[in-house]
């Protein structure tokens, strides 16, 4: 449970803080991200002792989750910003997940595109951030590209 709520309280602190939807945001951004990390997620109870006298695991994690959530950030807005490149709508503001926005299920090019971009965060969570299956979220895109896509291309003209 404490690592949920570490998690949500991460999630919520970097949305109130920081516009995540560019990496020159996220650079500005930097200190108060290692900051936050560094000092205000103790809470998590991983196999590390925080209350080592050197403070050594702790900043050793809090450098790690930092790198992770800055590079999950990272990887978050170039999707952000390939979606708003191909089809000129703001993700965060402009695009519903339910019911699917039309605009995917407008053509097959279009259902596609929205899939390999979605595929390009999906590696790039793997590659660049290493984060295995278990540590990567679910979200209506890695739904509908990921894990049922075959199920939404046959349905696809239905959604039409």
């Amino acid at each position: 449970l404490s690592l949920i709520m570490a998690f949500v309280s991460a999630n919520a602190t970097l949305k109130q803080c920081c516009n995540l939807h560019s990496t020159e945001n996220i650079q500005r951004n930097d200190d108060h991200l290692i900051n936050f990390i560094v000092n205000g997620s103790s809470s998590s109870n991983d196999n590390y002792d925080d209350n080592d006298d050197s403070g050594y695991n702790s900043s050793i994690r809090g450098k790690n989750e930092y790198k992770s959530i800055k590079c999950k950030a990272q990887c978050n807005a170039q999707w952000k910003s390939d979606f708003h490149t191909h089809f000129q709508k703001n993700y965060d503001e402009e695009f519903y997940e339910f019911p699917l926005d039309e605009l995917i299920t407008a053509s097959f090019d279009n259902f596609y595109t929205f899939c390999n971009i979605t595929e390009q965060k999906l590696a790039c969570w793997n590659m660049q951030c290493e984060m295995n299956r278990k540590q990567i979220p679910w979200s209506s895109d890695l739904h509908i590209c990921a894990y049922k896509r075959l199920q939404f291309e046959k349905a696809l003209r239905c959604l039409k």
